[in-house]
């Protein structure tokens, strides 16, 4: 099948890409405004941590979902 590409389409694609540059200049400028004067090394030092802590975080959840221990409470609730 092939697919004729309209103004329309052009058009789209095109408002597609300003909203994201727009996007992703408020990230930025939001992101510079939340660091202030902190040193951009320590922010980054910062990011990395909390990003490493969500990982072990989210990797945890993850295994206590696919395998929960026996030593685990259980609700009333719950079956097993």
């Amino acid at each position: 099948m092939v697919r004729l590409v309209g103004i329309s389409d052009s058009i789209s694609l095109s408002y597609r890409a300003l909203c994201k540059s727009r996007y992703d200049k408020s990230k930025w400028k939001i992101a510079g405004h939340l660091r202030g004067a902190v040193n951009a090394d320590d922010f980054r030092d910062d990011m990395l941590f909390f990003l490493f802590l969500r990982s072990v975080s989210d990797n945890d959840e993850i295994e206590a979902a696919r395998k929960p221990r026996k030593d685990y409470p259980t609700l009333a609730g719950d079956a097993g």
